[in-house]
Order: structure tokens, then C-alpha cells, then sequence
């Protein structure tokens, strides 16, 4: 009895091991197709190709450790920065591509971009001005708050139930979504930064992420869906404090 016990054992692990190597190979093969996808869109660009950092709206292009917005911070590039194409593009979780960048400077700076913030250009073209950084506000923001500010495309959002992404009332950062939270694309706002918003009284932090935020949009979290549906879209000064 108990050698046909072990016999059902091995084969029982034995099943649950082909099981776990089908799914990543099919994990695996999703990605793969993924970057297949990435490489052929007309806008792709080639490795050793030159391309300029574009799209920010001043805040500089956030360069990372790896293809994602969930790996460290390596630095951050000013808008109108040439860079040479060196990888890519990568997928990231939720399919946005990612380029392995060196900027051209003598002190060469080499990480990972979001495709979103890279223009092609022609490497012998003249260089842009590039903007070193924001528009610093010329009067005190929200009662006295004053830093780099951006004119910021607001949206709000509530609860989401989980799934397709979505974490229920969970954010990107792992905080629990409070008044106060705000959703932004960390390829140009890091999570973590302290934030204050036109109007406001109230510090924001950027602690969640969303798939339609990109650029200057920031997604402000209301405690209800009336409520964020009210606010519907607008367009507000920015002051980034850290």
C-alpha cells in the first residue's frame, strides 16, 4: 500500500511540474508576443537610432534600472535631451514599451525609457533648447506652497473592483487609496512624490498608477463615483514639492 501511495504522489507531482511549466511557458510566449508586437509598430525605433526626450511638459523623462515603472529610479533627463537608442523595446506588465537609452553627453547617463517620451530624430539635425527644468510658479501656490508647477490635466476615479489590473482599493505603492491619493504615469512623476494641486488646501501624494495616465494627466482619487464623476476633466496648476 504505501509504494502505491508514493507511486500516486510522483505522479501527482509530476503532473503539477508540466502544469507549472506549460503556464510559464505560456507566460513566456505572451510576453514574446508582446515585444513582437512592440518591434513592429511604425513607430518603433532601431537600436543605435537617436531620438529626443519629448512629452514631459518640462518635468523631465524618469530613466530606470529596468523596463518598467516598478524598478528604481536611475535619474531623470531634461525635455529636449538626445539619446541613442541601445535595447528594446521591452514590455512591461501592462504592455507599454521600453527602451534601453544612453544620453550623447561626455558623462554618458544609461537606462531604461518609456517609448512614450521618445522622438525620433535625425542625428545630424541641430539641438533643441533644453528645458533644465519646470516653470518655477511665479506666486505661491495654495496658500504659500511654491515649487515646480505644470499646467496638469485632472480626472478623478473611486473604487475599482478587482481585476483586469485593478487592485479594489489597493494602489500601485501598496498604500490603501485615501483622500489625498493621486494616480500618475511614474514615467514622468515618481511614486512617492508629495504634490499639491490648484485649489487644494491638501497635500496629494502620488501613490497609484492608471493605464490611460500618461504625461501631465493626473488622476485624483474622490471617496465616492459621484463625486469623481462631478469633477469630470480639468485643467489645473501643478507644484511638485519633492
Amino acid at each position: 500500500m504505501p509504494s502505491v501511495i508514493f507511486l500516486r504522489m510522483a505522479t501527482m507531482v509530476a503532473t503539477a511540474s508540466v502544469v507549472l511549466a506549460s503556464t510559464a511557458l505560456a507566460a513566456r510566449g505572451a510576453e514574446a508576443e508582446v515585444e513582437v508586437a512592440l518591434r513592429g509598430d511604425d513607430n518603433a525605433l532601431d537600436v543605435n537610432a537617436y531620438a529626443r526626450v519629448q512629452g514631459t511638459f518640462g518635468l523631465g523623462l524618469v530613466i530606470r534600472e529596468g523596463p518598467g515603472a516598478t524598478y528604481a529610479t536611475r535619474a531623470s533627463l531634461p525635455e529636449g535631451t538626445r539619446v541613442q537608442i541601445v535595447d528594446g523595446p521591452r514590455p512591461d506588465r501592462e504592455g507599454r514599451g521600453w527602451y534601453l537609452v544612453s544620453t550623447l553627453a561626455q558623462t554618458r547617463i544609461r537606462g531604461w525609457s518609456a517609448a512614450d517620451y521618445l522622438l525620433p530624430i535625425d542625428p545630424n539635425e541641430p539641438d533643441p533648447p533644453v528645458v533644465t527644468r519646470p516653470v518655477l510658479a511665479t506666486q505661491p501656490v495654495n496658500g504659500g506652497a511654491q515649487g515646480r508647477s505644470f499646467t496638469a490635466m485632472l480626472t478623478g476615479y473611486t473604487y475599482q473592483t478587482p481585476g483586469n489590473g485593478a487592485h479594489g482599493s489597493i494602489t500601485k505603492s501598496g498604500t490603501t487609496v485615501h483622500w489625498g491619493t493621486v494616480a500618475v504615469d511614474p514615467a514622468v512623476i515618481p511614486l512617492g512624490t508629495r504634490l499639491m494641486i490648484e485649489g487644494y488646501d491638501v497635500i496629494f501624494i502620488a501613490e497609484d498608477t492608471g493605464g490611460s495616465v500618461r504625461g501631465n494627466h493626473v488622476d485624483v482619487f474622490f471617496d465616492d463615483y459621484d463625486a469623481a464623476m462631478r469633477f469630470g476633466v480639468q485643467y489645473r496648476t501643478v507644484t511638485i514639492l519633492n
